[in-house]
């Protein structure tokens, strides 16, 4: 990460500023982190509804649970981005 490429201004931000830059940048990058989003959530989704048909409760809880998890490849993303390093 080089500091002289930071896309944003870098400085100590107030509570309501930071939610103003992270919904920036998630507007910014909407279409790749939805992609990001689906390739990770989506199959793994899709296969715990069909394994606990009966259970429904239970795979949505245990997606919401894991939602730590799903938001670790989305914030590696933003974070490369706000350094102007483009993921392939």
């Amino acid at each position: 990460m080089d500091l002289e490429k930071v896309t944003a201004k870098i400085r100590p931000r107030k509570h309501w500023e930071a939610i103003d830059l992270g919904i920036a940048l998630t507007q910014k990058h909407a279409k790749p982190l939805y992609f990001i989003w689906f390739i990770i959530t989506l199959p793994i989704y899709l296969i715990s509804s069909a394994v606990f048909y009966e259970q429904a409760f239970w795979v949505i809880l245990g997606f919401w649970l894991l939602l730590p998890l799903w938001e670790r490849p989305l914030l590696h993303f933003l974070s490369r981005e706000l350094f102007g390093e483009t993921l392939s």
